[in-house]
């Protein structure tokens, strides 16, 4: 399937200039066996340098950044270049291609909600049932259903000294709690013998996702970001440093499948994989059906494409596709072309739904602006 006339930036497919090649580069400039092409700027600017660190501040696209001019002009400043998210670009699946190495389609790890045959769609992160059902709770489902192997164990298995910190809560209870202690525990990283260190930093995608792009809350975390590589590249002018994103967020409107029964009467199982990038899993003979009645409340706002074809065009990245991917993925996925969120509320009045979201085809959520500091 091309995508040109469709709404869809053929640039979505790009496997060239990726999270995942950046991590790519990163292998290989360490001598580490790498999976995938690497990115020629970053193997250059890698090139002489022992002490490396890479911040990953979610959701801190480079359209993001250009909202705040003023208060991003040092990040803009250190600008090496645009790359891309993965598909799709939300979370799990970035962040996961990027300490994997490799594109989503190879490890499985798809999208924030993943359906299990056995109980329905599950958050990939938490393992809770992405629809309150209680009875799902395994927080190690994808790890086990889905495992491998991040870069900085690769790193370590080849003698460097490489560690990962996740800011608190994330994963890491011993992670920085602010900017003020990560710069700490940074520095004495590197002071006592560190080489390599990936930083996660949960904002402004937090953020943003609650009170949109545009407003003083936004602005005032991007403000401590600033303030933060500039006083971390200051006081450690040995580490070359990269700053980047997973993604972007754009603000949205939300649809609830429930409005549409015609629709929600035809899936086998609730809605999957992210808002702006839904699967469906249809039941056998009622494929026509489906077709017919999301083309007609939704085809303004979603590229419908079948199983077979979105595999075909390597929409989830290069690789050989792991067989937990291709069963994450329905019989249909529908690739935003608007700012529409697509959720299933099941007729909650509660629903509260996001301001600013991620994983669809824009090149707002999908361009990242990967800066480089002490080069």
């Amino acid at each position: 399937m091309k995508l040109e006339g469709k709404g869809i930036d053929k640039e979505i497919l790009d496997t060239k200039n990726t999270l995942t090649n950046f991590s790519n580069s990163i292998l290989k400039h360490y001598g580490v066996s790498h999976f995938h092409s690497t990115i020629k700027e970053v193997d250059v600017a890698l090139k002489g340098h022992k002490k490396v660190a890479v911040f990953l501040f979610d959701g801190a696209s480079e359209y993001n950044l250009s909202l705040y001019p003023k208060t991003n002009r040092f990040l803009l400043s250190h600008k090496l270049k645009t790359i891309h998210s993965v598909n799709p670009a939300t979370t799990v699946a970035c962040t996961t291609a990027f300490l994997s190495a490799r594109f989503p389609i190879e490890t499985g790890w798809l999208g924030w909600s993943l359906n299990f045959p056995s109980f329905g769609p599950v958050d990939a992160f938490s393992g809770k049932s992405s629809y309150g059902d209680k009875g799902v709770n395994d927080p190690l489902i994808m790890k086990r259903s889905a495992p491998y192997t991040n870069i900085i164990e690769l790193l370590q298995k080849a003698g460097v000294n490489a560690k990962a910190s996740n800011e608190y809560p994330v994963e890491n209870l011993n992670g920085p709690r602010n900017y003020k202690a990560a710069i700490k525990q940074y520095s004495s990283f590197f002071s006592h013998g560190g080489e390599f260190l990936y930083g996660y930093f949960k904002n402004p995608d937090k953020t943003i996702h609650e009170y949109g792009t545009k407003s003083f809350h936004t602005w005032w975390q991007f403000r401590k970001i600033a303030s933060f590589l500039k006083r971390f590249t200051k006081k450690n002018p040995d580490v070359l440093v990269f700053s980047f994103a997973d993604h972007g967020l754009i603000d949205v409107i939300t649809k609830d499948l429930s409005d549409y029964p015609d629709i929600e009467s035809t899936l086998s199982y609730p809605i999957s994989l992210d808002a702006r990038i839904p699967t469906f899993f249809v039941k056998k003979g009622e494929e026509s059906a489906f077709e017919t009645a999301f083309q007609k409340h939704l085809g303004d706002d979603f590229l419908l494409v079948e199983k077979d074809d979105i595999i075909k065009m390597k929409f989830f990245g290069e690789g050989d596709p792991a067989k937990i991917s291709l069963d994450f993925i329905g019989d249909y996925v529908g690739i935003s072309k608007t700012n529409t969120v697509l959720k299933e509320y099941f007729g909650n009045k509660d629903k509260h739904p996001l301001i600013g979201h991620h994983s669809g085809a824009s090149k707002e959520e999908r361009e990242i602006l990967l800066g480089v500091y002490n080069l």
